[in-house]
């Protein structure tokens, strides 16, 4: 079975996994690489969804929802990122944390995340490749400043439909490789 984390979760998991998120630790199941990535994709956010505008792309929600990631671990205001999940328990995780630290007067500085590719593997399940930023953190206004390096990371993410757009229901880490 996959080990299901958030997207950019995985940076601040790397050294503190079984301290900012109980169960999320033990063995990386790491699936085998299915097929080359497709070209690379646009990464540039899709403006939010009008009431009026034509259905959300899956590949369009998928860039919004990785911005939504990289915003809300900046800011510390996860108003904006909450209902774009529904159910998804890598993505409460997220959140869990991110309000811990940010209540606890603690800090997030994330570089960021670049979608390399995304690939439909059905009809409401995808996997893609991003290219993760460097993050500088401290979980509490007294705690230590921690530095982790990026990388890049494959995902799964499983979305459904919910009017015009879409919600993420599960997050999955596929394969992961860290920089220096």
């Amino acid at each position: 079975m996959r080990r299901f984390i958030a997207l950019p979760l995985l940076l601040l998991t790397t050294v503190l996994v079984s301290v900012l998120v109980p169960g999320c630790g033990g063995g990386t199941d790491v699936a085998a690489p299915r097929s080359p990535p497709p070209a690379p994709v646009s990464t540039s956010p899709s403006p939010s969804p009008s009431p009026s505008a034509a259905r959300e792309s899956a590949k369009d929600f998928i860039r919004r929802f990785t911005a939504a990631e990289d915003a809300v671990q900046n800011s510390g205001d996860t108003s904006a990122y909450a209902p774009l999940t529904d159910g998804c328990a890598s993505c409460d995780a997220l959140i869990s944390q991110v309000n811990r630290i940010y209540a606890a007067h603690g800090m997030i500085h994330y570089d960021g995340t670049r979608i390399l590719w995304i690939r439909a593997l059905g009809h409401r399940t995808f996997d893609y490749r991003v290219r993760v930023g460097r993050t500088v953190y401290r979980e509490s206004d007294t705690g230590r400043t921690r530095k982790l390096n990026g990388g890049e990371v494959t995902y799964e993410i499983e979305l459904r439909r919910a009017g015009n757009s879409w919600v993420a229901v599960r997050t999955a880490r596929l394969a992961a490789t860290t920089t220096s």
